[in-house]
């Protein structure tokens, strides 16, 4: 399966050790992606930084914003989509019912 994980924080927010271990470790297994956003909460939110953590490593996103939060979740989507599979699971048909549009 594919499995987006999103933590927010405000700006100065602190991050325990154990939940970034955590999200390190989540990083590392195939299928996870790990997202960090720092910012306030609000319509529409402000996003003053983006983080990816891929295979453990802390990459920041040029030019963070709700419009690129947006684009990865979206891109993010569209492998997930395209990268279903039903051997390791078949859900429910009431489930995948409208996935054919």
């Amino acid at each position: 399966g594919f499995f987006l994980v999103l933590e927010g924080k405000r700006p100065n927010g602190q991050m325990q050790t154990p939940q970034r271990i955590c999200l390190e470790r989540m990083s590392a297994i195939p299928g996870f992606t790990v997202l960090l956003v720092v910012g306030q909460p609000g319509d529409p939110p402000t996003i003053n930084e983006i983080w990816r953590v891929v295979n453990r490593r802390w990459r920041e996103v040029d030019a963070p914003s709700l419009e690129a939060l947006q684009d990865i979740v979206a891109k993010w989507g569209r492998a997930a989509d395209n990268n279903w599979s039903t051997a390791v699971y078949t859900p429910p048909q009431w489930m995948l019912k409208g996935r054919d549009k």
